[in-house]
């Protein structure tokens, strides 16, 4: 669901491409950027898990059918939803209709059925990928452990852990700061082809993203941009140095129904309470805030209006969604 000729291509309007042969195919390079999914990651699927057997022209090359694509889009929404490509593949070999594949219970995976041990072998092949600056080797390991793990569990277990030993290396010695710039680069296109794809996908409440500290780090706004992604939510990201002048226009344009003001733990010191009244008191929405703050800015952010996240995962999302409805019903 990518661009196609300058347009967005979504399956209602999918008959617009032109196919490559009179039989109805499409070849990867279409294939892929229709549904936000890289080569790598189809053929992957092919090879691995017999998702799907395209047919080949006679040079070898693979054509998808429109049921192919159709079958990708189902796949894309139950790994949004936390089920595995192992678990997708297996119900088709089933011949179970891959729609009704939800994880319940016990089925969902979590990061509880790694150890912590477990969690630090990752982290050594992966610190090992990033050493050789292989993309294609990184680009399969991300792609190994996405398939089974939630976005979340990954960061968490995984790519904040690795980032802090790069940058605290970077900061040991200067000559290996371009392993951690090297692999930061990576997640913004990673992660970046990860929230266009739910972007494009998700029809739920509109959240504006701005960045607070005037030096956020790109890949957790893009972190945290996928956890409201997963829940669902629309989120627009406005980058660093946006004045807050200009929000209320962006709102209005975007149309969205509530602004979150994202701040790192590191550097929530920065926040201040000056402006935050005068803009929440000119809104109509919500205005939440996700930080780490003291009781006196707390205290401070508390009186301008702003709605203060919890740290919990589940009682965020609780927040969002009680303040939003009380805007959208």
């Amino acid at each position: 669901m990518i661009a196609h000729n300058g347009s967005l291509v979504t399956m209602k309007n999918f008959d617009s491409i032109i196919p490559v042969s009179d039989e109805g195919l499409y070849p990867i390079r279409t294939v892929s950027e229709v549904s936000g999914v890289n080569s790598i990651t189809l053929r992957a699927w092919e090879r691995r898990y017999g998702l799907f057997k395209p047919k080949r022209t006679p040079k070898g090359h693979r054509l998808y059918s429109e049921k192919d694509i159709k079958l990708i889009h189902q796949v894309l929404e139950l790994l949004a939803k936390g089920v595995s490509i192992g678990r997708v593949a297996k119900a088709l070999k089933e011949e179970h209709t891959v729609t009704n594949l939800l994880p319940t219970g016990s089925e969902s995976v979590s990061s509880k059925e790694l150890t912590s041990n477990q969690w630090g072998e990752h982290q050594e092949t992966l610190l090992n990928r990033i050493n050789t600056y292989d993309i294609l080797q990184l680009e399969i390991f991300h792609h190994e452990l996405l398939s089974h793990y939630g976005t979340e569990t990954i960061s968490e277990n995984l790519i904040r852990p690795t980032l802090e030993t790069l940058s605290n290396r970077a900061r040991q010695l200067q000559s290996l700061s371009g392993d951690y710039h090297f692999y930061r680069t990576f997640l913004l296109h990673r992660i970046g082809g990860l929230f266009l794809n739910l972007t494009i996908q998700n029809i739920g409440e509109k959240i504006l993203l701005i960045p607070v500290d005037s030096e956020q780090d790109d890949v957790e706004l893009l972190l945290y941009s996928m956890f409201l992604l997963k829940q669902g939510y629309q989120v627009v990201i406005l980058g660093c140095g946006v004045s807050f002048d200009a929000i209320p226009m962006a709102l209005s344009a975007s149309s969205a129904e509530g602004l979150m003001l994202y701040s790192e733990a590191n550097t929530s010191n920065q926040v201040t309470t000056n402006s935050f009244h005068t803009l929440v008191s000119s809104l109509k929405i919500p205005v939440f805030i996700k930080g780490q703050f003291s009781e006196h800015q707390e205290k401070g952010l508390q009186e301008s209006g702003l709605l203060i996240l919890p740290t919990a995962c589940k009682k965020q999302i609780a927040m969002i969604d009680k303040n939003l409805n009380k805007v959208t019903k």
